[in-house]
């Protein structure tokens, strides 16, 4: 499996979250040095700033896979945030995963 630049930030983001503790919903990013809490979005961001790597691919194929073709990264991402669980959050990055 290749490791594209996409797979590369969407795999560290997915990580980021993947504690129930990690993840944030009705917010960005709240926490401290200790624990940082983010949604599926900032996440995104997180991790591609992490890497040095562009986020605007990785937010795309993750709206997709969330909201399908059509719905901004910035709306599509959130609202699917706030709305669902955790382990469906995760399945989402596992679906735009499965798509590179």
């Amino acid at each position: 499996m290749s490791q594209t630049p996409s797979r590369m930030v969407l795999t560290t983001a997915r990580t980021l979250i993947a504690e129930r503790r990690s993840w944030l919903q009705h917010g960005w990013r709240r926490g401290n040095r200790h624990v940082m809490r983010r949604c599926a979005y900032q996440a995104v961001v997180d991790a591609a700033r992490m890497l040095g790597l562009e986020e605007t691919r990785p937010l795309a194929l993750l709206a997709d896979a969330m909201a399908g073709p059509g719905m901004s990264p910035r709306e599509a991402i959130p609202v699917f945030n706030d709305n669902h669980p955790h382990a469906e959050i995760l399945a989402m990055f596992d679906r735009a995963l499965e798509r590179l």
